[in-house]
């Protein structure tokens, strides 16, 4: 039976010893990296958790300056004819008559002969700079139903052009057929454009 070398085994047992080391580091290192993604994996799912609650409670709402108020609040009130109906900025507007007419010829939109309201809105212009009346339009109702009355435009008789100057008025008439038994209850509603409430008159139309 033959010896075995003593310096090849020498060497073999350093080597055996050498790749044991090396394992165990490999198996080392591959656990602690592990460990260590775990925790950097954790981290981030706990800051956006965070992050997303923070938004969800601390909504922004952007309030609105734009004001829509004509002196009365959000309802306006209901005025009598030769009443001022005040805007926040001055402007006033009133309906200083309702006059019964017949419709004459060479009227546009309506039939000569039939009955018609004409009726005269004065402006007063209170703000601090030239009032546009081209935003302005004036309409009428009548009856217990409230039935709109049609626009007509006789010779004559002439609505709002043009500007009205700071601390000046001026009238405009605007005529609209109205049958006989609808003269007794009369509404009229003048617009200033869309930032502003209508201003209602009602009232009764007078012989001229």
């Amino acid at each position: 039976m033959r010896a075995q070398n003593p310096a090849k085994a020498k060497r073999f047992g350093f080597l055996a010893v050498g790749i044991a080391a090396l394992v165990a580091l490999l198996v080392g290192a591959l656990f602690g990296s592990g460990r260590d993604v775990g925790a950097v994996t954790a981290q981030p799912a706990a800051t956006v958790t965070a992050t997303a609650t923070a938004t969800v409670s601390m909504p922004t709402i952007e309030p609105s300056g734009e004001s829509t108020d004509g002196g009365e609040g959000a309802e306006a009130k209901v005025g009598k004819f030769d009443q001022y109906h005040s805007y926040t900025d001055g402007v006033e507007v009133s309906v200083t008559s309702a006059t019964k007419g017949t419709i004459p010829s060479l009227t546009a939109g309506g039939n000569p002969g039939d009955p018609m309201v004409i009726v005269t809105i004065k402006i007063k212009n209170g703000s601090k700079k030239s009032f546009d009346t081209d935003v302005v339009s004036v309409n009428l109702s009548y009856g217990s139903s409230s039935k709109q009355g049609k626009a007509v435009f006789p010779p004559g008789v002439e609505g709002f052009d043009g500007t009205i100057a700071q601390g000046r008025s001026r009238s405009g008439e605007y005529a609209f057929a109205v049958p006989s038994k609808g003269m007794k209850n009369i509404v009229v509603v003048i617009n200033r454009g869309l930032r502003y409430p209508p201003a209602t008159f009602a009232g009764k139309a007078s012989s001229a």
